[in-house]
């Protein structure tokens, strides 16, 4: 898929991603399998503690673990 250019000839997204737990990085690798490059994935948590393994909110066991 060709690059899309926003009105004044800037690089825009094709798709954004909410979340890089484990359902958005698996929908950005099919995106990306199916010619769609120009896609950003965001999440809340701060870079290394996104995913799959994070520790949940207000679990006091997992709390505990992450420190």
């Amino acid at each position: 898929m060709p690059p899309t250019t926003g009105p004044q000839g800037q690089p825009v997204l094709d798709v954004l991603v909410a979340g890089a737990g484990m359902v958005g990085q698996t929908a950005a690798l099919a995106l990306q399998r199916d010619g769609i490059t120009h896609l950003r994935i965001v999440d809340r948590a701060a870079r290394g503690h996104e995913g799959p393994g994070a520790p949940m909110r207000g679990c006091s066991r997992c709390a505990a673990r992450s420190t």
